[in-house]
């Protein structure tokens, strides 16, 4: 993600913003969230991509929950 131009973005408009292009690890994510304040981030290559490593997203939510992350909790 472009955390600069997330950030400035956020700070300065009244709808929600969505973070998109850069993640490749949960890592990246839990950075947007606490670095940012973007609403929601845009992670289909985590899932999807055959070039990395992907992750589920019960594993990415426990993930950011483990962080410290203030996100919806998984429908089961």
């Amino acid at each position: 993600y472009d955390l600069e131009s997330t950030r400035t973005i956020a700070k300065h408009v009244k709808i929600p913003v969505i973070a998109s292009g850069g993640a490749g690890r949960p890592e990246h994510l839990k950075e947007v969230f606490q670095t940012t304040q973007a609403t929601a981030g845009i992670i289909s290559s985590m899932l999807y991509s055959p070039r990395i490593e992907n992750v589920k997203v019960a594993e990415l939510k426990e993930y950011l929950q483990s962080e410290g992350v203030n996100i919806r909790p998984l429908d089961r």
